[in-house]
């Protein structure tokens, strides 16, 4: 039984295309993670569908320069059970929502949807994860223990 020459280079061009789109997919990754401190939880479901979310979270920001530290989907439901006035817009009948953490300086009315009056270094946005409609925005000083828990200084 006879082997096929193979044309010297043949495998070492497949090893390095291999290794290219590793690279591709893990610096996509990386990207769309922002920072090493990231955190991603995974409840009903891919969070994926809370990335085509993302631009709403960070329109409502209005500081470019924010970091995103965490992404959370959860379902509806279970954060209004905790938070009785969070309602979701009109004709948006969205189960599951998308929560974002950033951090930053957030100053007096800068976040939309925020009440007016918070200022901080950390704000949390939740947008519908259909519809992707802004539902509700908060501004403080520490993350929510879902997103680590910790108190982030200016």
């Amino acid at each position: 039984m006879s082997r096929t020459p193979r044309r010297k280079g043949t495998a070492r061009r497949i090893h390095t295309a291999a290794l290219a789109a590793v690279v591709v997919v893990a610096m996509s990754v990386a990207a769309a993670c922002g920072t090493g401190g990231v955190s991603i939880s995974v409840n009903s479901g891919a969070v994926g569908v809370c990335y085509r979310a993302l631009p709403t979270a960070r329109n409502a920001l209005h500081d470019s320069s924010a970091k995103l530290n965490g992404v959370h989907r959860v379902q509806f439901d279970d954060l209004h059970k905790r938070f009785p006035t969070i309602v979701m817009p009109p004709g948006d009948d969205d189960t599951e929502v998308c929560t974002f953490a950033f951090t930053g300086t957030f100053h007096a009315g800068q976040v939309t949807g925020a009440p007016t009056s918070e200022q901080g270094t950390v704000a949390l946005i939740v947008v519908s994860s259909k519809k992707l409609a802004l539902v509700t925005s908060w501004v403080g000083s520490e993350l929510p223990r879902s997103f680590g828990g910790r108190r982030v200084a200016a």
